[in-house]
């Protein structure tokens, strides 16, 4: 049986892409001491960044999470799917934003 490392897994696809940990956090999003806690396996990545990750490194959250063993997707990510999951991400991202506001907080 083989044990699966999600960290391991991360900084595999990272380096594959060529990508130091502070590109790929500019590129998440994040910063470099998420991208490293990520890879320590400190930290576990929320679905959200999972869907940033494999955006980013073409892969499915299905292979990032040890679920299939085949890294690339069964079919390619068409740029309108990619276009579409960055707006779904804009849209996650512009939700939080607003739930956290202190005008909805005192609406509340």
């Amino acid at each position: 049986m083989e044990i699966y490392d999600l960290g391991l897994r991360l900084q595999e696809l990272r380096r594959r892409k060529g990508m130091s940990q502070s590109q790929a956090a500019r590129r998440l999003g994040i910063s470099g001491a998420a991208i490293s806690s990520y890879e320590c396996n400190i930290r576990t990545p929320n679905a959200e960044m999972l869907v940033r990750m494999a955006l980013l490194y073409n892969t499915t959250i299905d292979y990032i999470m040890g679920l299939e063993k085949r890294e690339s997707p069964r079919h390619p990510i068409s740029s309108d799917e990619r276009r579409l999951a960055a707006q779904l991400l804009d849209i996650i991202k512009e939700t939080k934003e607003l739930l956290d506001s202190e005008e909805y907080q005192r609406k509340k």
